[in-house]
């Protein structure tokens, strides 16, 4: 539940993101961004745990699959916290330009 609560937030947010790009209202937009602040505090929690959890399991066909997980772990966990800092940087300082908007966009679409 700590590993697919995240990603339920962050797949719900990035289509929260999608919406408001496309209609005008400010509400999806803002969803979205708390909904990217929830789904990586919780990808946060689920590397801890996960790391917590896998620990003894380093050999055999589990300990690839446990190598796997935690590299797609890893790589969740840094594009979800930029995506964060950019789109939170962005609205904090009221920033309008398109190109914070898209770059913010992809990184939330790649977790």
């Amino acid at each position: 539940m700590v590993v697919h609560f995240p990603i339920a937030l962050i797949l719900v947010g990035f289509l929260s993101e999608v919406i408001g790009l496309f209609s005008s209202k400010i509400f999806f937009r803002q969803a979205a961004l708390y909904l990217l602040i929830l789904g990586s505090m919780g990808v946060v929690a689920a590397y801890f745990s996960g790391d917590a959890a896998g620990s003894g399991m380093e050999e055999g066909s589990m300990g690839k699959a446990l190598e796997l997980h935690e590299q797609a772990a890893q790589f969740t966990l840094w594009l979800t916290l930029a995506a964060v800092l950019l789109r939170g940087g962005a609205e904090l300082l009221k920033q309008k330009q398109q190109w914070v908007r898209i770059a913010a966009f992809l990184l939330f679409s790649r977790p």
